[in-house]
C-alpha cells in the first residue's frame, strides 16, 4: 500500500518542510517562504485592479490599458526580483524567470501604448504574454508533478491568453474586454494570495 494513502488535504497543498514552491504557481521558478510577500503583493494588487475594472468596465480604453499595463509591469518587476532572490539556490530557474520578467515589462509597455486597433492591441499585448507563460507553466508542471494549485494557475493563464489573443474585431465591446481582463486579475489575484499563505505556513512549520 502506498505510503501516501493517509495524506491530508493540506499535504496536497503544501510540500514537506524544507522544499520550495513554484514562483506564482507557474512551476517555472521557486520561492522560499521568506519571499512570500512577492505573490502576496501581486495578488493584492491584482484583486484591487480587477475590482476597479469591474466597477468601471466601459469607462475608457485608456483606463483598461493603464490598469492592464500596470499589472504587467508590476508582474515583470516582481518576477525579476523573485528570480534574483532564488538565483543562489536555483541557478537554473533564475535566467528563465528574468527573461519572463523582461517579457512582462515589454508586454506592459505594449499594452500602455495601445497599439494597432485599440481594444485588439490591448488584448493581444496582454494575451500573448499570458499564453506563453501559461504554456510554459503547464509543460514544466507536468515534468515536476506540480501541485493542483500550480496547474490551476497555469491553466488560467492559458485560457485567459487564448481568449485575449482571439479577441473579436473592434466594436464588439470595450466593456467585455474590461470584464475579461478584470476577471482574470481577480481570480489570479486570489490564487496568488493563496500561494503566499501556503508559503508563509511552510515557513512557520519549518
Amino acid at each position: 500500500m502506498s505510503e501516501h494513502h493517509g495524506a491530508t488535504a493540506d499535504d496536497a497543498v503544501a510540500p514537506a518542510p524544507g522544499t520550495t514552491e513554484p514562483l506564482y504557481g507557474a512551476g517555472l521558478a521557486r520561492l522560499t517562504p521568506s519571499v512570500a510577500w512577492i505573490p502576496m503583493t501581486l495578488g493584492a494588487v491584482g484583486i484591487v485592479l480587477g475590482l476597479v475594472l469591474f466597477a468601471f468596465p466601459g469607462r475608457t480604453l485608456g483606463l483598461v490599458a493603464a490598469l492592464a499595463g500596470a499589472y504587467l509591469l508590476l508582474l515583470g518587476v516582481l518576477r525579476i526580483w523573485g528570480a534574483l532572490a532564488i538565483r543562489a539556490q536555483h541557478p537554473d530557474d533564475a535566467p528563465l524567470q528574468i527573461a519572463l520578467g523582461i517579457g512582462a515589462l515589454a508586454a506592459g509597455l505594449v499594452v500602455l501604448s495601445q497599439p494597432g486597433e485599440g481594444e485588439t492591441g490591448v488584448a493581444l499585448g496582454f494575451g500573448v504574454y499570458l499564453l506563453v507563460v501559461g504554456l510554459l507553466g503547464l509543460t514544466t508542471s507536468m515534468r515536476r508533478a506540480a501541485r493542483p494549485l500550480t496547474v490551476a494557475v497555469a491553466l488560467l493563464d492559458v485560457v485567459a491568453g487564448v481568449v485575449a489573443v482571439s479577441w473579436p474585431p473592434p466594436g464588439i465591446g470595450l466593456t467585455a474586454l474590461a470584464l475579461v481582463i478584470g476577471g482574470y486579475m481577480l481570480v489570479r489575484g486570489a490564487l496568488d494570495v493563496r500561494e503566499a499563505l501556503v508559503l508563509r505556513r511552510l515557513g512557520a512549520s519549518s
